[in-house]
C-alpha cells in the first residue's frame, strides 16, 4: 500500500496555508506517521477499535493529539484517562441520541454522527 494520497493532499493543506489548523487520521498508524513526516505542522490522530489503557497511552506517547476510539468500545474512564494524557478523544460513529447525551456528560471532543442534525439538537438541550 501506498500513501500517495497523503502526499497529494498534502500539497494542497500547505498551499491553503494554517497547517496546524487540521486534524489527520487514519486506521492505518503508517498513513498517519507520513502525514506527520510530510506536513509536521498538522495535527495528527488515530482510529481506533478500542480505547483501552494500552491503546490510548500508545497513541499518546507517539505524539498525536487525539485519538478516534470506536463508541462501542469506549467508557468514561477511558475518556478520563485519554485526557490525563492530553489527547482530544473524538469517538465514530454515533447515531443515537440518548448516547450522544451520555458521551457528552463525559466530555468527549468530538462525535462523528450521520445525522448531524440530530447530534446538534441534543447539543442545544
Amino acid at each position: 500500500m501506498t500513501d500517495w494520497v497523503v502526499d497529494r493532499a498534502a500539497v494542497e493543506i500547505v498551499r491553503r496555508g494554517a497547517p496546524a489548523r487540521w486534524l489527520m487520521s487514519s486506521f492505518r498508524p503508517a498513513t498517519v506517521d507520513r502525514w506527520r513526516r510530510v506536513v509536521p505542522a498538522a495535527r495528527t490522530a488515530v482510529l481506533t477499535y478500542h480505547a483501552d489503557e494500552v491503546t490510548i497511552a500508545g497513541v499518546a506517547a507517539a505524539g498525536h493529539v487525539a485519538i478516534h476510539p470506536w463508541v462501542d468500545r469506549l467508557d468514561e474512564a477511558a475518556v478520563r484517562r485519554a485526557h490525563s494524557l492530553g489527547l482530544a478523544v473524538n469517538v465514530w460513529t454515533c447515531d443515537d441520541p440518548d448516547r450522544m447525551r451520555e458521551l457528552m456528560s463525559w466530555g468527549v471532543d468530538g462525535i462523528c454522527t450521520n445525522v448531524p442534525d440530530v447530534a446538534l439538537d441534543v447539543r442545544r438541550r
